[in-house]
Order: C-alpha cells, then structure tokens, then sequence
C-alpha cells in the first residue's frame, strides 16, 4: 500500500507540468525558471505528457508532437473518440528526442522522477503498431538517460477511456499492456500504470484500470470537495478494510480549486 527507495518508506509528491517538453521547446529560460522552483518547492517529480494535442482546445499551442498527426475537433454530440471535423495538421518535431534527452537531464541533475504518460492518442496515434514503436523510442531514450533515477511511473495513456483509440474495450486493454511491458523491458523495476478512469472510484472502475501494471493510477472526483475528500480517502480505507485493494493508488490528478488541476 506504500511506496518506497533505497532511503526507506516515502509519501510520493509530485506535481502536474504537462506541457513541460513544449515550454522547453518554445522558452528555454522559462522552462529552467519552472523546473528550479519545482525543486526549491520540495516536489519529488513531476508528471509530464510526452505526446498530445489532439481535440481539446486547451491544447492549442501547446501540443508534445513525437509524430505528426491531423487535429481533430470536437462536439458533445460527436465525443470524445469520434471527430466532429478536422483541424491542423501538426508537424512532428524534428528535435523531439533532443529535446527529451534535456528534459530527462535537467530532472536528474535536481533529483527529480518523472512520471510520464500521453493523451489524445486516438487522434496522435491510432495505429496499435506506430504506437508501440513509439513508446519503445520513448522507454529506450529514457533508459539510455538514467531509468530509475529518472523515471519513476510509466502510464499508458491519460484518462484511456476519453484518449484511446477503442477507449477502454477489451482490445484497447491488451494494448496498454504491451505498452506497459515495452517500458518494462527498457526499465527493468519502473513503476507502471495503464492510466485513470477519470473522477471515478467505483471498484469495478479500478478494477478495469488495473487490469495491467502494478499501480493503479486515479483521478478523484474533484467536486464537491466535501464529497471529493470523502471519495478519496475512501480508495484508502475501504470501509475499513485498507488493505482489501491489491494494489497501491497513485492519485495522478487530484481534488483542488477548479474543476481541473491544473487550474
């Protein structure tokens, strides 16, 4: 239910910094301004999108790009896996794998994991085998770049119902399983995660997100707080059984002011 390194037992802290690669891309100074506050903060790591840009809005100027790939946009009536049109076409970046090199460098160098994962990959990078070789790119470079020292929790895809191509069917789940042990072929030790159901504690939910890896990754009902507190401690005590779920939780996007975390 804990997790620990070579110094013994730790509460695990991170913070989110999901655009981390497209700030260093696009403001090198201000990418060294944020990672040096992080550290001076006391954060252990940060989590990070190695690849996304797809529907949201949000994204727009701030999309990862490992690969090129066409956006899409978006509608309630159409979801989140199906394209109510077709936006920009986004260039991969030619410097990608420099540029993750530096991010995996600067982390090191201030004792600080990262815990990678991706989103939007219905749209980055809906062939199964493309996705495959892109995270065995992915998992070699950080291995060649330190591993364990760096890497601390692998996750297949951010919230994988909204972001995967088959978004939590059967065969979306194998997927995220090879993907898990393409990372641990690289990483020997790393801990791994399919990804989140998102505001969602229900056991079968978790159940289904854990399908593959040793962590199961969760992002908690964020509102009301009173009810977001009460859901999250919850997933630890279980009706006062904490020990009843087999594995440990790793709380990726938590409850806070605003219906997002990164507000």
């Amino acid at each position: 239910k804990m997790f620990r390194d070579d110094t013994g037992w730790r509460r695990v802290f991170f913070c989110s910094w999901f655009p981390a690669l497209r700030i260093l891309r696009d403001n090198p100074q201000d990418f060294t301004r944020q990672l040096d506050a992080i550290a001076a903060a006391g954060y252990q790591g940060i989590r990070v999108f190695l690849a996304v840009g797809g529907w949201s809005d949000y994204w727009d100027g701030r999309e990862v790009a490992p690969v090129g790939f066409t956006k899409w946009l978006f509608s309630q009536q159409s979801g989140h896996l199906h394209p109510a049109g077709y936006g920009a076409w986004i260039e991969a970046w030619p410097d990608y794998d420099d540029l993750l090199r530096k991010l995996l460098r600067a982390c090191r160098s201030r004792k600080l994991r990262l815990h990678v994962t991706t989103g939007d990959m219905q749209i980055i990078c809906p062939d199964a085998a493309i996705e495959l070789d892109m995270h065995r790119r992915f998992a070699r470079i950080c291995a060649e770049e330190g591993g364990l020292e760096v890497i601390a929790l692998a996750e297949a895809t951010n919230e994988f119902p909204l972001n995967r191509h088959g978004g939590d069917s059967p065969q979306s789940i194998e997927q995220m399983g090879k993907i898990l042990r393409v990372w641990t072929d690289a990483i020997p030790g790393v801990l791994t995660a399919m990804g989140a159901i998102p505001q969602n504690e229900e056991p079968a939910s978790l159940e289904k997100a854990s399908t593959y890896g040793n962590v199961c990754a969760v992002h908690v009902t964020r509102q009301p707080v009173e009810t977001a507190v009460k859901r999250a401690l919850g997933l630890v005590y279980w009706e006062g059984d904490y020990r009843h779920f087999p594995k440990p939780f790793w709380e990726g996007e938590h409850i806070g002011p605003g219906p997002d975390s990164y507000q």
